[in-house]
């Protein structure tokens, strides 16, 4: 069997990973089972750091699509054609995709247009919002699939009241629980967390991955100024990127970064 595996950004890595040990797994006990990582972004993706592929153990994709940008149809435009391509030169009997990104879907149709069996990981998942672009994308991957893996029973039940196919629905748990447990021996106080002034079990971590939420300025001011509010002066942690940008957009004042990817957030001053 040839699985390709879609990953449209950089999270979608933590959760493919444990899916490759296992056809690794699988192969080495003589299974006739292979796959090929497709991303679809560019080669030269910044979020795609050095670090990443050497932390999770686990080979560079084998194919870039080269496709970026935030506009959903036209990057969904953009993804058919180039990965019809790329079945086309490596023909696969299942496509693997997961969580709800618009590459999910695009990916996901043209594989279900050609015939294959489409797997789809992190499936079920709702927020009943129809106004949000990722839960059209997931209920249009999920109602094609053929293979619904599901990280909780909540999942099952919206698959079920959606009519799916109930053979096709696999409760399997949340498949970042295995990359944690994989990467546990590795998980040590980071070097520069006792230059930021933080004390174990004293301190908030946050994370922004959400660009439509960053679009939306004053639901993310409100968010921050109750996020700050609770804190009732304990201090956040956040990774760079997305969070850096968010705390821009509202205004928010931070503590310089003592590492690249963090800022502390330690007194925000929301503007009135």
């Amino acid at each position: 069997m040839k699985i390709t595996i879609v990953s449209g950004a950089r999270p979608n890595f933590m959760k493919i990973v444990p899916l490759c040990r296992a056809i690794d797994a699988a192969r080495e006990a003589g299974k006739d089972i292979s796959y090929r990582i497709v991303y679809t972004g560019p080669q030269d993706d910044a979020t795609l750091d050095v670090s990443l592929f050497s932390d999770l153990a686990m080979r560079r994709p084998d194919a870039y699509l080269g496709i970026g940008g935030r506009d959903h149809s036209q990057v969904a435009a953009a993804i058919m054609p180039a990965f019809e391509k790329e079945l086309d030169e490596h023909p696969a009997q299942v496509v693997l995709v997961v969580d709800d990104m618009t590459a999910t879907m695009s990916c996901a149709i043209v594989a279900k247009k050609r015939g294959l069996k489409v797997a789809h990981v992190i499936a079920g998942t709702r927020s009943f919002d129809m106004n949000m672009p990722r839960e059209v994308n997931r209920t249009i991957v999920d109602a094609i699939s053929d293979y619904l893996f599901t990280a909780g029973m909540v999942a099952n039940r919206n698959l079920n009241q959606e009519g799916m196919i109930p053979e096709y629905i696999h409760y399997v748990g949340n498949i970042l629980i295995d990359t944690i447990h994989y990467n546990r021996h590795r998980l040590l106080q980071p070097l520069w967390f006792s230059s930021l002034g933080l004390r174990k079990g004293n301190y908030l971590l946050l994370t922004l991955n959400r660009y439509d939420l960053l679009e939306k300025k004053a639901v993310l001011h409100s968010l921050i100024q109750t996020l700050v509010q609770k804190a009732d002066g304990m201090p956040i942690v956040a990774p760079a990127s997305l969070c850096r940008e968010g705390f821009e957009i509202t205004g928010t004042r931070h503590a310089q970064p003592a590492h690249p990817a963090t800022a502390k957030l330690s007194a925000f001053r929301l503007p009135h």
